[in-house]
């Protein structure tokens, strides 16, 4: 909205005529307005004897509020206080006038800061500056406070619309129906190298953007390599044809078919290296992204140094859950696990705690999976995909086939699965998994065929 200083002076009259004529929308508006929102020194000077007054427990009203700003003689309060009153004719719009006057201000901020940078004498400076810009655009912690009543209210109208809810599409029908992602989360997913989180992470963007706008940042492959195993999935050609130019013509033709789709996708490749969350964070919200996807989270640079390489993955994880809460992006983290201890005889299936050079990943995900080869030797072993953390649903896994010459993944056949050995019948639609301990000196077979310690769940 193009608002003229005149206009932006009236918003904020408003706001305070309506904390004068009806003090009942005091407290909203000291809980959603902070004294940086008043552009106009006079009227922020008002907002905060407003603020006074109202912390010690009095009424405000013209006469305690003048009471309140008689230490600054030089401006006339009465004079401004009625004309807050009488430019108010009521005060049931203040929710209308409070978000306009925060992005006036946030804006005029910016701006401010801006023509700082422009001036900056040292890098340092300047860079000091846009942290401060960054912020502003995250926009900044604000409280929200739902009573009992509204969260009941709330919760009755989204179980009365007829849509179906905007979760987040994965590409795969049994993910689909167990992880239901929406804005604003925080997702991890792990693998070691080589067994094709990648891959798959770009095949889950690519489903994504046919409802979202995504950004897919990549740290370690470049935009080329991405768009070859983009094209070679979505045509069905290999990479072997792509990298030796040895495409025919009906290779060709499926490439022209495969355009069409990928042309009409929400999709793009940001590639660079050495980025902060905060980097990502200013990028995502310039270009109006719905899903960011970061590959891989231990390749991000650390905001501030820290004194050892698992403190900064901590700090890193921790900004982007805050990142993904503050600004509604929900954001899917790729991260390497830690290698596992090849001279043990037991081998056994990645877990939470495998997450690389940092706990506070498993902390901070709404859902964290898993992705390992289930034949940890045999690079076209089928994959197993493990829902390991879902805040918000089952756990569980599924078999995926990987296709190396298309870069693809695909559901593995279920008549092709070996079935859990289990004590006890198992209950038809029965889908929770279940886990027992096993005495220390037990060996834990790695391969999940034969996996004792845990069920398939997910069909």
């Amino acid at each position: 909205m193009d608002l003229t200083p005149n206009d932006i002076n009236t918003v904020q009259a408003s706001v305070i005529g309506s904390m004068l004529i009806d003090d009942n929308c005091v407290g909203r508006v000291l809980q959603e307005l902070t004294p940086e929102d008043f552009l106009s020194d006079a009227y922020r000077s008002i907002y905060l004897g407003i603020r006074s007054v109202f912390s010690a427990g009095r009424p405000v009203d013209l006469i305690t509020l003048l009471g309140a700003l008689q230490a600054d003689p030089s401006v006339e309060w009465a004079r401004l206080l009625r004309e807050c009153m009488e430019i108010t004719p009521t005060a049931a719009n203040v929710g209308a006038y409070i978000p306009i006057l925060q992005a006036q201000s946030r804006l005029a901020r910016i701006k401010t800061l801006g023509s700082q940078v422009a001036t900056a004498d040292t890098l340092d400076e300047a860079a000091e500056l846009l942290d401060k810009i960054r912020a502003i655009q995250a926009g900044g912690s604000r409280l929200r406070i739902t009573t009992m009543d509204q969260a009941v209210v709330r919760f009755l109208e989204r179980q009365e619309k007829q849509t179906e809810p905007e979760y987040l599409r994965w590409g795969f029908s049994a993910l689909n129906s167990r992880l239901h992602i929406g804005r604003g989360k925080f997702v991890v997913l792990g693998g070691y190298p080589s067994d094709g989180k990648t891959a798959l992470a770009l095949q889950m963007a690519l489903a994504m953007s046919e409802r979202r706008r995504v950004g897919f940042y990549s740290l370690e492959t470049d935009e080329d390599t991405l768009t070859d195993r983009l094209i070679a999935g979505r045509a069905n050609i290999s990479m072997d044809g792509i990298k030796l130019r040895t495409l025919t013509s009906d290779d060709f033709a499926a490439v022209a078919d495969a355009s069409a789709v990928l042309s009409g996708r929400q999709l793009e490749l940001i590639t660079t290296g050495g980025l902060t969350v905060e980097d990502i964070g200013v990028s995502a919200l310039s270009r109006r992204y719905d899903v960011i996807v970061v590959d891989y989270i231990q390749l991000l640079r650390p905001s501030t140094h820290r004194r050892s390489r698992y403190e900064e993955i901590t700090d890193i994880s921790m900004a982007l859950h805050t990142y993904a809460q503050r600004t509604g992006v929900t954001v899917l983290g790729l991260s390497q696990l830690a290698r596992p201890d090849r001279s043990s005889k037991a081998r056994r299936a990645p877990r939470m705690s495998d997450l690389r050079e940092s706990g506070q990943l498993e902390q901070d995900a709404d859902a964290i999976m898993l992705l390992y080869r289930e034949a940890p030797d045999d690079p076209t072993s089928r994959r197993v995909l493990v829902l390991e953390k879902n805040k918000e649903g089952e756990t569980g896994q599924i078999y995926l086939r990987f296709d190396g010459s298309v870069q693809t993944f695909a559901p593995a056949a279920s008549k092709d699965l070996p079935r859990p050995t289990s004590t006890r019948p198992r209950e038809p639609g029965y889908q929770q998994v279940s886990f027992r301990d096993l005495p220390d000196n037990t060996p834990v077979p790695f391969n999940a065929g034969t996996e004792k310690t845990r069920e398939e769940n997910i069909p």
